[in-house]
């Protein structure tokens, strides 16, 4: 007998659990356990390939590690050229060719955040100093108080 979860052969075809995995051999149906050689069973095969897939992921990517995800993230806290590092790395995951899907879509929607900020930025700005200017506020006679006449 032949462990479904292992793929090793079973001497004793009573047993109850798989001597190398422990995987239990009579729970489910009969047909939970394949008989004959692995490398000639293509639904034992097929099995193997599915229950790699799934935990890998779609298309068989590997989720990130934590520390890629914390680097990433880490990166406009850079002085100086943080910011702009992260600008580009962002284009460079989201529309690269070597990222993990994951990263690109996270990517791409931080590019997205990113744009939306900015552009809500200048919105308010332009409001707030048309206000200040409705006011009557004046920059120049402001500034004209910090000014040293010689």
């Amino acid at each position: 007998m032949i462990c479904k979860s292992c793929g090793r052969t079973i001497d004793n075809e009573n047993s109850n659990f798989c001597f190398y995995c422990g995987t239990s051999l009579k729970e489910g149906r009969a047909d939970d356990f394949v008989s004959g050689p692995v490398a000639g069973n293509q639904e034992y095969n097929q099995g193997i390939i599915n229950s790699t897939a799934k935990a890998e992921g779609k298309d068989g990517e590997k989720p990130l590690a934590m520390s890629n995800w914390l680097g990433s993230m880490l990166l406009p806290f850079i002085p100086i050229i943080g910011g702009v590092a992260y600008i580009i790395m962002l284009v460079y995951w989201g529309f690269g060719g070597k990222a993990p899907e994951s990263k690109k879509n996270w990517a791409r929607a931080s590019l997205i955040v990113i744009a939306v900020s900015l552009i809500l930025l200048v919105f308010y700005l332009s409001v707030g100093l048309q206000q200040l200017e409705a006011s009557g506020f004046d920059v120049n006679s402001y500034m004209q108080q910090f000014l040293v006449n010689p």
